[in-house]
C-alpha cells in the first residue's frame, strides 16, 4: 500500500489543501508556503505520540477554535494489506481512508476509518459505550424499525453479534460509515501489524548529522534500517 492523496484541514500554514501522491512527490515553492507542513502533518498523523499532542497554536491563524484534521487515502493493496485491515477494507476496492482529528472542544485526538456498515447502527457501536446505554438504544432501533426484524439480546457482545449477522445479511443496504479507532495507527485494529505494512520516517532538515549518522537506538539511520531491512535476520 501507498499514499495517494493527502487532505490537510486548518493544521499551521495549511487551511484546506488536497495533495496527490505519486511513487516520487516532490514540493517546489518559495519559503513559508507550506512545504515542510504537509510532511508535519504526515508525521503527526502516523507518530502522533512521538510528536507530541497538537495544541491550539497548531491551527491556522484565526481558526484556533476550529478542527484539526488529517486525512490520508491509501491504494495499491494487495493481499497482506487487506488481512491487516480486516473489516476496513472490502474486495471490491483497491484504496483505504484514515484519517486523523484534534477536536477543539476537549482536546481529544482519534484515529478514524470508513468501513462498510448500515447507518442507523453507527451509534451502537461507539468505543466505550455503557452497557445500559447500549441496551436501551439497541430497544429503540427494534421499536422503531420493526421491519429490520433484530433479535433480541440483553449482552454487549450478543448486541454486536447481532448487529454484524443483520450486515452480513444485507450487503445491499450498507453504506460506507466512519468508526472511530480507540488506538493510535500504529495499534490499528487492535494489533501492531499496520507499522508492518506502512511506516512514515520524517527527516528534519535541521537535524544534526553529527547525533544521527550513528547505528545506535532511536537514531535516525537506526529507524531507517529498521525499515529497510529484518534486522533480526541481519544481526544473525
Amino acid at each position: 500500500m501507498k499514499i495517494a492523496e493527502v487532505e490537510i484541514s486548518n493544521f499551521r500554514t495549511l487551511y484546506e489543501a488536497k495533495i496527490k501522491f505519486y511513487n516520487v512527490t516532490s514540493f517546489v515553492g518559495p519559503n513559508g508556503v507550506g512545504k515542510s507542513t504537509v510532511l508535519y502533518a504526515l508525521d503527526w498523523f502516523f507518530n502522533g505520540g512521538r510528536s507530541g499532542m497538537l495544541t491550539p497554536q497548531d491551527a491556522t491563524y484565526g481558526h484556533e477554535q476550529e478542527n484539526i484534521e488529517v486525512r490520508v487515502t491509501f491504494d495499491d493493496l494487495n493481499d497482506n494489506d487487506r488481512v491487516v485491515l480486516g473489516k476496513y477494507v472490502n474486495a471490491d476496492v483497491n484504496t483505504f481512508t484514515a484519517w486523523k482529528i484534534r477536536t477543539f472542544a476537549d482536546g481529544n485526538e482519534r484515529l478514524s476509518a470508513n468501513i462498510k456498515g448500515y447507518n442507523l447502527f453507527t451509534d451502537l457501536k461507539v468505543p466505550n459505550i455503557a452497557v445500559s446505554e447500549l441496551k436501551e438504544r439497541y430497544k429503540n432501533i427494534q421499536l422503531k424499525y420493526p421491519e429490520l426484524q433484530l433479535k433480541n439480546a440483553t449482552t454487549k457482545k450478543n448486541i454486536l453479534d447481532e448487529l454484524n449477522r443483520w450486515e452480513s445479511d444485507n450487503p445491499d443496504k450498507l453504506t460506507n460509515v466512519p468508526e472511530e479507532l480507540t488506538t493510535n495507527f500504529n495499534g490499528f485494529n487492535s494489533n501492531d501489524a499496520l507499522a508492518s505494512r506502512f511506516k512514515f520516517t520524517l527527516v528534519r532538515a535541521d537535524l544534526r548529522a553529527n547525533e544521527e549518522a550513528s547505528d545506535s537506538r532511536n537514531s535516525l539511520l537506526s529507524e531507517i534500517i529498521e525499515r529497510a531491512v529484518d534486522r533480526k535476520s541481519a544481526d544473525d
